[in-house]
């Protein structure tokens, strides 16, 4: 995916002058360019580029990110969120970004909210940025994931010894440096390895508000409930264990 995505838009050789958003996608037709089409074309005088990953798409979800402009990393398998999410991050980072961040395809969040999201990093305050839906708002409570949030962000808080609200949050940002140090092996269940890792190697962790809100358009493409309980609990004491070995 990488060497088309390079032979497609060549290797860049940009300044570190824009914040990248990576939106991973797998058969967003009908809700990427309401996303898209919102997306701040600046923040704090830097000029925003969108990288949208489709994750084995077999509808017009590229053809539509390509519309609005976005970078595309396109690939006929798909491996899961997590794997399309670090390719993004592969691709932000090759092309210099001083932020990287990630929102999600289906509307769920709010990409009007990027600029309360990037700014702890634009001000040097902190390394990782969380969107927390906890300090944030709801448009509908969830039910069984709204509590199985509390119950992981209370177990997170402890392991780390760093006050987190929202574990399992899609709404992140980064330093470059950050990314750099980082290390992604999931393909799905990656939002707790990704709080697990930053907290254990030192990173800064912050935490703003952010809106959760229902699917622009289709359907979920998140396991069960207990299945993606039970995946988040592996990831977290794999992860957990991974870095303190």
């Amino acid at each position: 995916a990488i060497r088309w995505f390079e032979r497609e838009y060549g290797v860049t050789e940009a300044a570190a002058d824009k914040i990248a958003v990576v939106v991973p996608a797998f058969n967003e037709q009908d809700s990427l360019s309401d996303v898209l089409g919102v997306v701040p074309k600046e923040i704090e005088g830097l000029e925003v580029e969108c990288i949208v990953v489709s994750d084995g798409s077999d509808d017009a979800t590229e053809q539509i990110a390509r519309t609005h402009g976005a970078l595309v990393v396109g690939r006929d398998l798909r491996r899961g969120q997590g794997a399309a999410v670090t390719l993004g991050y592969r691709v932000a980072l090759a092309h210099r970004a001083r932020v990287v961040a990630t929102c999600d395809a289906d509307g769920q969040y709010d990409p009007l909210e990027l600029p309360q999201l990037v700014r702890p990093i634009l001000a040097g305050e902190a390394d990782v940025v969380h969107g927390s839906r906890v300090l944030g708002a709801y448009e509908r409570p969830m039910m069984g994931r709204s509590q199985g949030l509390v119950v992981f962000a209370w177990l997170m808080s402890r392991i780390t010894g760093t006050s987190i609200t929202d574990p399992a949050s899609g709404f992140r940002a980064f330093t470059p440096a950050a990314l750099r140090m980082l290390e992604f092996r999931e393909n799905q269940f990656h939002a707790s390895e990704v709080t697990i890792a930053a907290a254990k190697l030192g990173l800064r962790v912050g935490e703003v508000p952010c809106t959760f809100r229902e699917r622009f358009a289709g359907t979920t493409k998140k396991p069960p409930l207990f299945r993606y309980g039970f995946g988040y609990a592996r990831t977290l004491l794999r992860t957990w264990l991974g870095r303190s070995a």
